[in-house]
């Protein structure tokens, strides 16, 4: 895949994920959920100050640095990887797409908007739906991919030492 077109699609998540957000913000109150599918779904306004399942709450600045610093990263490793491992590239696409969607809350406002509400999982937000999607997927490749594991030396046959 072309690395211009995986900076794309980071692009292309941070801005849907903005978008989404700022329709949330205009026409939701905070805290306000709405039944999308029942009991199953809803959307709902909240904010959180801390990272997945809203750990570490309230150190803006320790998310600030470690999602610019693995923007930076991601960002320079697209073009290097995106020929040689094309899925990896796609994995850090999603996940820069998401990390900078979230950047820019943080950067912002301080917390990061979530709207998603399935009830028995913490609110979230298509930014987040993108980073687990690639972190996911780099996990499973990781496990499952040859191309991904470590790899071990392969003992070679020593000669037999004749005495």
């Amino acid at each position: 895949m072309r690395s211009v077109a995986l900076l794309l699609l980071a692009a292309s998540i941070t801005v849907v994920d903005q978008l989404t957000k700022w329709y949330v913000w205009t026409h939701f109150r905070l805290n306000e959920s709405r039944p999308a599918l029942g009991t199953i779904f809803s959307w709902t306004y909240c904010h959180n100050r801390g990272g997945a399942f809203s750990i570490l709450s309230g150190n803006r600045a320790f998310f600030l640095l470690a999602g610019t610093v693995i923007s930076i990263y991601l960002a320079w490793s697209i073009p290097k990887i995106s020929r040689s491992q094309p899925i990896t590239a796609l994995c850090y696409a999603l996940i820069l797409g998401g990390a900078i969607g979230n950047l820019i809350d943080r950067s912002l406002y301080g917390y990061v908007v979530d709207f998603v509400d399935f009830h028995w999982w913490p609110v979230f937000n298509f930014a987040d739906s993108a980073i687990t999607v690639g972190i996911t997927t780099l996990a499973v490749l990781m496990l499952f991919s040859s191309e991904h594991r470590p790899t071990t030396p392969v003992p070679t046959e020593q000669p037999a030492h004749n005495l």
